[in-house]
């Protein structure tokens, strides 16, 4: 029991400072959609969720009846909550689920991955012009620098 109060005692928890390796961020950003290819999408209405543990960053949120990807592959670049100060080789992955306002049934999954050369994740699906105003639904993890 005593390791284990020592070892929480050890985590720095401040939004402002520069993290340490031990250091545990958290927080909510409102990201910006760039490149879109195939597709529309807006700007998350709402807050997304971030948690940074070390150099480990964690992303969930919310695209509110923001996507409409068309038939064929459509694509998206959204930023990230802790920007990286060297562009993305690979170690960025997570996915999302659309969802058709007013349903509950997925209607594309989306890869979200590092994209090599940017400082962004890129979302990408293929998918058979399903529904628009979708929701999409999502998570990713990424390494900082």
């Amino acid at each position: 029991m005593g390791d284990l109060a020592t070892k929480r005692a050890s985590l720095l928890v401040n939004h402002n400072a520069t993290p340490t390796p031990n250091s545990v961020v958290s927080g909510t950003y409102s990201p910006t959609v760039s490149s879109a290819s195939n597709m529309t999408v807006s700007n998350p209405t709402g807050a997304c969720q971030f948690m940074r543990v070390g150099n480990v960053v964690t992303v969930s949120g919310n695209l509110d009846n923001g996507c409409d990807p068309a038939a064929g592959t459509a694509s998206f670049q959204l930023s990230l909550p802790i920007a990286r100060t060297t562009n993305f080789a690979t170690n960025g992955l997570g996915s999302g689920a659309g969802i058709d306002t007013g349903s509950v049934t997925p209607q594309t999954v989306w890869l979200i991955q590092s994209q090599n050369g940017t400082k962004n994740v890129t979302f990408r699906t293929t998918n058979a012009g399903n529904p628009s105003n979708q929701d999409v639904n999502f998570s990713f993890t990424y390494l900082t620098d």
